[in-house]
């Protein structure tokens, strides 16, 4: 119903701590009903299907919590589904208001799966996928617009209390403030796409669909506004991109999976008795015929007429279960913009998930990888939760300090056996009242070799920009270095004792880093993982996992410092080979107290005097 001039806009009441209040949590148990059935390799693990309706539901449940009013869905954005729940374990589906404009809004939604461990007998948390939803207000009874309240952060830090609880307030006041982030510039991005790859039919390519599917839209089929629900359009979606893969790769749907969905676009509604048509067609085969990508459009057709309308267009990343399959997606010529679309996708599925390895740089993830990295960063404190046990290092006495903690927790409790993840806080105040948080993180990028004592020297590749910004939300640094490691001395004696060879002393690593400065609250994030570049060595290709830095101003002068880093045990008996799990932790551990006694003897000075001095050493 369009508004004519004149016609009076009504904006919804503000709400006090809005967002906070109008976070939506749902749990679904895993039943038969909402797995695969038959005997294929992944029979009994959840179905896509199933899982996004429920994603639909939960995040519509929040945008009307918030708003007051009734929404539709307007689009959802990249999904990388990380773990597929079996049946018997529990779905907690949370959402949360991230970003609002006048009428629409994003509702950043996370799926996790709980289950009991059977080697530790406790409550293991698997990130199953996370995604945004797009949302818009309906009209009023008078077609008058209705906008969004405005979002505020219900998260503050007291000047009171203890300095371990202030520092998590204030790390989980900057979680929500980079979802926020995320969802705005994946917004401006879902624009850009649309207006680069989403052209006219007649300019695009040519390429027939696989095949056409109808489904009639039933009263069962309807949302609470008595519209189809969109859960329903996206699962009939994701079944014709099944069917489509499995006819080309010659693959019963069981024996295949949905690995990612990149972008389900709204541009219309449909209501009870449209009759809707899905045309799938496969654009491009990826990982030498490992992976597919399927595009599946739809509209609905006037059966009196036989015209047709655009409902959406979305993406779907198929790929075989077993491993016997290698290659079943025979090869095809690509589509104009498949390529650009994995590349975005695969940015998301191995910088904010941590599969796949490290990810390849390329200028067109200026923006989206440093975000991405930071935010991989962000999830780590998702697992500071009652099913993580947080257990004290052993290290030698030599290497203890009363002004840092140290804490360490297998991976194995948030379903990731091959990792472990340690976590430190520390004070780092001088007299005289330094270092500044400005202070601080040029010392965290520009210092290394003095406060890291495995860090032999540090090459910029690549970077954003030679001068730090501050103030606003979009003020993003990043820089690609090249990292000389030195192997931990340990390390070296006791292979070369027990293996009676020697190894590798010095290892380069090429990292992506990313920051954020805040002067006015006083807070910054520094963040990094691998990548791999063009202008690294040859043998710069160890995946490190991520890690980051989160740094406040303390009132007296100083810094809040709290470190947080996971690490792949495998690749790290990889390179020490002989020296058992227990003192490999204790090894890293130990290492990470040894930074934050250097970091806190470093002489910090202003930043204009440190670069003075590096310009004259230079």
């Amino acid at each position: 119903m369009k508004v004519q001039k004149g016609v009076k806009r009504v904006v919804l009441p503000h709400l006090d701590d809005a967002g906070e209040r109008s976070v939506v949590r749902m749990f679904e148990p895993v039943t038969a009903a909402l797995t695969v059935g038959g005997t294929g390799p992944h029979s009994g693990t959840m179905d896509v299907q199933p899982l996004l309706k429920l994603m639909d539901i939960g995040s519509c449940a929040c945008a009307e919590k918030f708003t007051g009013v009734q929404c539709v869905t307007a689009s959802m954005g990249d999904v990388v589904f990380e773990y597929f729940p079996v049946a018997g374990e529990l779905l907690e589906l949370t959402a949360r208001p991230v970003l609002v404009g006048r009428t629409s809004l994003e509702i950043a939604l996370v799926v996790v799966s709980q289950s009991l461990g059977p080697q530790t007998g406790s409550l293991v948390r698997r990130d199953v996928c996370e995604a945004f939803f797009t949302y818009v207000t309906t009209r009023g009874p008078d077609g008058e617009k209705r906008f969004c309240p405005q979002l505020e952060s219900s998260t503050s830090v007291s000047d009171n209390g203890d300095s371990d609880d202030q520092l998590r307030l204030s790390m989980m006041g900057e979680e929500h403030q980079w979802e926020r982030l995320l969802a705005k510039f994946r917004k401006s991005l879902v624009k850009i796409e649309t207006k680069k790859l989403l052209q006219p039919k007649s300019t695009t390519t040519t390429k027939a669909h696989d095949f056409e599917m109808s489904e009639v839209v039933l009263p069962a089929h309807q949302n609470h506004m008595g519209h189809t629900f969109g859960g329903v359009v996206m699962s009939w979606m994701a079944k014709a991109a099944l069917t489509s893969a499995s006819r080309k790769a010659r693959l019963s749907t069981g024996d295949l999976r949905i690995g990612a969905v990149l972008r389900v676009n709204f541009a219309t509604g449909s209501d009870v008795s449209d009759h809707l048509i899905f045309r799938p067609r496969i654009n491009a085969v990826f990982d030498d015929g490992a992976t597919a990508e399927v595009e599946v459009t739809v509209t609905k057709r006037n059966i009196a007429t036989g015209k047709e309308v655009d409902i959406n267009t979305g993406y779907f990343y198929v790929h075989p279960i077993s491993k016997n399959h290698t290659r079943p997606f025979p090869a095809t010529e690509a589509t104009q913009g498949s390529a650009w679309r994995r590349r975005h996708l695969e940015a998301r599925r191995q910088l904010l998930t941590c599969t796949g390895g490290s990810i390849q740089w390329h200028s067109d993830l200026h923006e989206e990888a440093p975000l991405l990295t930071i935010l991989s960063t962000l999830r780590l404190i998702h697992h500071d939760n009652e099913s993580v046990r947080w257990r004290r290092p052993t290290y030698s006495s030599k290497d203890s300090s009363n002004a840092c903690s140290v804490e360490w927790t297998p991976g194995i409790y948030w379903g990731r056996p091959h990792t472990f993840l340690i976590r430190a806080k520390a004070i780092i105040s001088q007299k005289g009242g330094g270092p500044t948080v400005e202070e601080f993180i040029n010392a965290l990028r520009k210092r290394r070799p003095e406060w890291d004592h495995i860090c032999s020297a540090v090459t910029i590749l690549e970077e954003s920009s030679s001068t730090m910004k501050e103030g606003t939300e979009s003020d993003v640094q990043w820089d690609v270095v090249e990292h000389i490691a030195r192997t931990p001395q340990k390390a070296r004696v006791l292979h070369c004792l027990c293996a009676c060879s020697s190894i590798e002393e010095l290892v380069p690593l090429c990292l992506l880093r990313a920051w954020r400065l805040d002067t006015t609250s006083g807070t910054a994030i520094y963040a990094s993982r691998s990548v791999r570049h063009d202008k690294a060595s040859r043998n710069a290709r160890i995946e490190v996992l991520p890690s980051g830095w989160f740094i406040r101003s303390v009132e007296g002068g100083g810094v809040a410092v709290s470190y947080v880093v996971e690490h792949d045990i495998q690749k790290l008996r990889n390179i020490t080979r002989v020296i058992s799990d227990e003192n490999i932790v204790s090894m890293m551990t130990s290492g990470v107290v040894k930074w934050m006694k250097r970091l806190s003897s470093l002489e910090y000075s202003t930043l204009e005097l440190r670069n003075n001095r590096q310009e004259g050493s230079t």
